[in-house]
């Protein structure tokens, strides 16, 4: 299954919040249980490029409130955004989760979910 695309606006200064549902082909949602994911906003597609910004299950900023239902919350806090560059930058999410590899030890099994665009609006009021 390959990735979704979306192009996502971020307004400066504002608080950011995106609701996704990871689906299959079918249209039935995959159960996140045990995943943890990880989405970086970067100034290129390149893994080297200047990392604008992470969102993460480890820093809050993602999260799974009902996993069976593949609920994937994306959020940036409003101090948070009012530091972001101004511009257009590229994102990618991936959700994974460790299996074990039947010799004690483990091996990641990770998706790509969805990537695209990511545009920061500047903002004017200063709150």
């Amino acid at each position: 299954m390959s990735a979704g695309v979306y192009n996502v606006i971020c307004e400066q200064g504002a608080s950011f919040r995106l609701d996704l549902t990871y689906t299959n082909d079918d249209g039935s949602p995959i159960h996140l249980a045990g995943f943890s994911a990880q989405m970086d906003i970067r100034r290129s597609h390149t893994t080297n490029s200047r990392l604008i910004s992470q969102l993460s299950t480890d820093n809050g900023r993602i999260q799974t409130p009902t996993p069976e239902t593949g609920e994937i919350l994306l959020a940036i806090p409003s101090e948070d955004t009012s530091e972001l560059p101004t511009g257009e930058f590229f994102y990618d999410l991936f959700v994974w989760q460790n299996i074990p590899d039947g010799e004690g030890g483990f091996y990641k099994e990770s998706r790509k979910v969805i990537e695209g665009k990511f545009v920061v609006r500047a903002g004017v009021t200063v709150l």
